[in-house]
């Protein structure tokens, strides 16, 4: 992975993300009951909790994949809710996926772009088809998503077909297609899910390069309990669809209501 400064650094600006009263139901199940929480100024805000929880329904719920039942998502004064998911990234809320859904035929390099050209203003078809005009903002794009990738260390295999990538790399790939999108919230699901030790540390070194060189904030799913440790500002813990807990990660440590979710496992370590 590339250390050198790869995101311009920019000047801060207000940000303010509210989760009111978020319900989610299937069928008989209570997926995401009542959850509220809020995204100032902390950079990293993780979810944790046992299997079943809820917490990639309610990065489903963030990002637009689902509907609620109730319950608002407020971005700096603007309600989400009645945005499809597409709105939603225009205004900066993008994400990733516990299995990165990569266009199989494309190469390293084609997947990044797919993110910068949310942000385009002339459209991936018209780009497709090298109409007049569209040439020049391709190959401004293909830059900012070659820079992506230079940042999540991929920019050797950007002419390499995405299938060909392992499983960490393709982890790494879906951050640099969401950064193309230029986020304001990233949404990371299952980010460390299968990854080796030394492939959680290269997405440690990820994230807090992101962090120094943007005004970025993540919201973090994770079970690797160890890493989320490491890396939150904050940390909300999720039981059969309900917030039990929401403080600093020393904090989470010793909740007793945390230990007992987790059945007294050594999560920590």
């Amino acid at each position: 992975m590339n250390g050198n400064k790869i995101l311009p650094t920019i000047e801060k600006e207000p940000f303010s993300l509210s989760v009111e009263g978020l319900s989610k139901r299937f069928g008989g199940i209570q997926a995401i009951s009542g959850v509220c929480f809020t995204i100032t100024h902390e950079r990293v805000l993780s979810i944790i909790g046992p299997n079943g929880a809820g917490k990639t329904t309610l990065i489903n719920l963030l990002s637009g994949v689902f509907p609620p039942d109730s319950g608002k998502i407020v971005l700096d004064g603007k309600d989400l809710v009645p945005l499809p998911a597409h709105k939603r990234t225009s205004l900066g809320i993008c994400r990733t996926f516990q299995l990165e859904e990569l266009f199989a035929d494309m190469t390293v390099l084609e997947n990044a772009m797919v993110g910068c050209h949310l942000k385009g203003k002339t459209g991936m078809i018209a780009a497709g088809l090298h109409l007049k005009g569209e040439r020049r903002e391709e190959v401004l794009i293909a830059e900012t998503a070659y820079r992506n990738l230079a940042l999540t260390g991929l920019e050797k295999k950007a002419h390499e077909r995405a299938t060909n990538l392992p499983l960490g790399e393709r982890k790494l790939l879906g951050i640099a297609r969401a950064l193309g999108a230029n986020p304001r919230l990233l949404m990371l699901d299952e980010p460390a899910g299968g990854l080796a030790a030394h492939e959680v540390a290269k997405l440690k070194e990820l994230i807090q390069i992101l962090l120094s060189e943007s005004d970025l904030r993540i919201l973090l799913v994770e079970h690797n309990v160890p890493f989320v440790m490491s890396i939150s500002d904050r940390v909300i813990v999720l039981n059969y669809g309900e917030k039990i807990a929401d403080d600093t990660p020393e904090k989470i440590r010793n909740d007793a209501k945390v230990i007992e979710a987790y059945l007294g496992e050594s999560t920590w370590e």
